[in-house]
């Protein structure tokens, strides 16, 4: 209906000519309630309500709006923001001048820890002679610099990612992007010229330039405050353009009593409305939310903020962030819980806050879930929203060991999925999250009279586990005995008023931790039953992986 209304009023007018010849309900509409408004997000929000008024045919001082009305109105409020002025859109930035770089100590090499700047564009990118598997010669393959002398190598290697691999690359192994002198003859060329390039502007070290630049954090925005333009006062445009006060308090009236919503009432910024109405109680719905400020700040770019996220999402991922913002007073960092519905976007919604996160330099997240299968939704929102953050399950790595441990299976692991640094997203799910290290054995112990009921209480402690040596039969023609251990736990059962309660005879199961054997691999130390660690249980690993006890959040 929308469409149509704008097409049989389009015009290369100006919205002001438009609204001349408009009926006198839809003049009403839009010269009484839309364009006093302060901004686009406050007149939006009075769309859905002018509709219900037209589609019930509620009157207005013994006046009813029809919709073709309405929308005539709001086809005319839209043409005039389109041809007004907007905000200008963010433009990548250079990250570095081109300025000459101060003179340095000269290497055992002229100019070896020097490179073309070409060579550190991710923008443009490079070929590198990467390997093309086995038994293959290499061959020049596109690739993405990452930065020179990357985690401590020396400045004569360029770190490079290609689509298969990551290397630490020479000058004769790099060259431009479809084809051309490689780096190393480009130096040898400038040093024949007599030119030195720690003075030439075209070439770097790398000490000019932001590291890692793969993974550079755009321009904060502040989704709480609105633009320039918008600064006049609601009060400032419903003064200056007669606007109908009792009309908007009217239509204000119904808000409180409109179960349905699309778009967010603190969110200033232009952003999009959200796909389908979201339902909240009236009784949410009545809570005044805190108005957001220059200090919610969000490391995402802009277009992310208008087109990749509604605007009660961008509302959610503000929120979230303020809390991850504050300290606890035991020194942790405070939580968010989204208790939003299925189909509010939960998962973009945690994409988002990840990809702020990631451009504020918290490189480490962990993504826990129901089941296994919604990794892959992961994995789409990250993309639909243009984050380059690697991700990966956590089934892939072994169940015990350091992530970060060097030459260990696990950290040949993480490397192969998330690259040389061991950042980006582990993916699980609850069950694997409390999943230990440790070997266990669940085994059968039949009772059969109230004489074995009492010897088995006497050995057990309040959280059921046997806290020493005891000796039992199983049933059946051929009997063996069953000797219980100390540390062995009673499965099913949360209290020992359950076991008294049960009639003779009955089977009850056990659970014991198997013991490690001496140099078996991949087990935990005799003494790691103590906490866990990263060595016996998969919350340790992702501990250790965070930082430990210096991991934010924990």
């Amino acid at each position: 209906k929308t469409g149509g209304s704008r097409g049989r009023a389009a015009g290369s007018c100006p919205a002001a000519m438009d609204a001349a010849g408009l009926s006198d309900g839809a003049a009403m509409i839009y010269s009484s309630v839309l364009r006093p408004q302060q901004n686009e997000e406050a007149a939006r929000r009075f769309f859905p309500m002018l509709r219900q008024w037209a589609e019930c045919g509620k009157a207005y001082r013994g006046k009813t709006f029809s919709l073709a009305e309405v929308e005539a109105a709001i086809a005319v409020y839209e043409r005039g923001l389109s041809g007004g002025s907007s905000p200008s859109k963010g433009s990548p930035q250079a990250s570095s001048s081109a300025g000459a770089s101060s003179s340095k100590a000269v290497g055992p090499k002229q100019g070896d820890d020097w490179w073309p700047r070409w060579a550190v564009d991710a923008s443009r990118g490079v070929e590198v002679l990467a390997p093309a598997g086995r038994g293959k010669p290499p061959g020049w393959t596109s690739a993405t610099p990452v930065a020179i002398g990357y985690r401590g190598q020396k400045k004569r290697f360029l770190f490079v990612r290609t689509a298969t691999v990551e290397m630490d690359a020479r000058k004769s192994e790099v060259r431009p992007a479809g084809g051309g002198r490689t780096a190393q003859q480009q130096l040898e060329d400038l040093i024949a010229r007599g030119e030195n390039p720690e003075t030439h502007s075209s070439w770097t070290n790398g000490s000019d330039l932001q590291e890692p630049t793969l993974h550079m954090a755009p321009k904060f925005i502040t989704p709480g405050l609105a633009p320039p333009e918008w600064k006049q006062t609601q009060e400032e445009r419903r003064s200056s353009s007669g606007a109908d006060t009792e009309l908007i308090e009217a239509l204000e009236d119904n808000f409180e009593r409109m179960a349905l919503l699309r778009r967010s009432a603190v969110v200033k910024t232009k952003t999009c409305d959200h796909p389908d109405p979201l339902s909240e109680p009236r009784a949410a719905a009545g809570i005044q939310l805190p108005d957001l400020t220059e200090r919610d700040q969000l490391a995402l770019p802009s277009l992310v903020a208008e087109a990749k996220l509604s605007s009660l999402q961008l509302e959610t991922v503000c929120f979230a962030a303020r809390r991850f913002r504050t300290q606890l007073p035991d020194g942790r960092t405070a939580g968010y819980v989204l208790g939003d519905g299925t189909g509010c976007g939960k998962g973009r919604v945690i994409s988002a806050l990840i990809y702020h996160m990631w451009n504020m330099g918290c490189r480490r997240s962990i993504w826990v879930s129901a089941t296994s299968d919604l990794y892959f939704d992961a994995c789409r929102d990250l993309q639909d929203l243009g984050a380059e953050i690697p991700c990966m399950p956590m089934r892939k790595l072994p169940p015990s060991g350091p992530l970060d441990k060097k030459g260990s299976e696990a950290n040949k692991e993480l490397v192969r999925n998330l690259g040389i640094e061991g950042d980006g997203v582990i993916f699980l799910t609850y069950s694997l999250l409390v999943q230990t290290g440790q070997r266990r054995e669940v085994f059968c112990c039949q009772i059969g009279d109230q004489q074995e009921q009492k010897k088995l209480l006497g050995v057990l402690d309040s959280n059921c586990r046997i806290i020493k040596h005891a000796q039992f039969s199983t049933a059946g023609p051929v009997s063996r005995p069953v000797h219980l251990k100390t540390g062995d736990r009673v499965v099913g059962l949360t209290n020992l008023r359950e076991l008294q309660g049960m009639e003779t005879p009955f089977s009850i199961s056990l659970e014991r931790v198997l013991e490690k054997k001496k140099g078996e691999k991949g087990e935990a130390p005799k003494d790691s039953g103590v906490a866990l660690n990263a060595w016996n249980s998969r919350l340790g690993q992702l501990v250790a992986w965070l930082g430990g006890d210096e991991a934010k959040g924990l």
